[in-house]
């Protein structure tokens, strides 16, 4: 008998977890439809948290403009 290499037992292993997973999720389709809407809301999460963070930087920015001290096209960033 042969002896599995670990590239082997862990492919095994994702194998049968793969099926444990779609077993108590009603089967492969199902599962993998379960997968695929998670990843999309992870996604969409992630964009939406960017978004967030670009216009708080925008709107910061801007506030930093007025006191004198931000770049301006031409500036430097350096109050005169």
């Amino acid at each position: 008998m042969r002896m599995l290499s670990l590239k082997n037992l862990i492919g095994l292993g994702a194998i049968g977890g793969a099926m444990y997973y779609a077993r108590k999720h009603g089967g492969f389709k199902s599962a993998f439809n379960e997968l695929v809407g998670k990843a999309k809301a992870a996604k969409d999460d992630v964009i939406g948290k960017a978004h967030e963070a670009t216009s708080s930087y925008s709107s910061n920015r801007s506030m930093a403009d007025d006191t004198g001290y931000g770049t301006t096209p031409g500036g430097n960033g350096i109050r005169h």
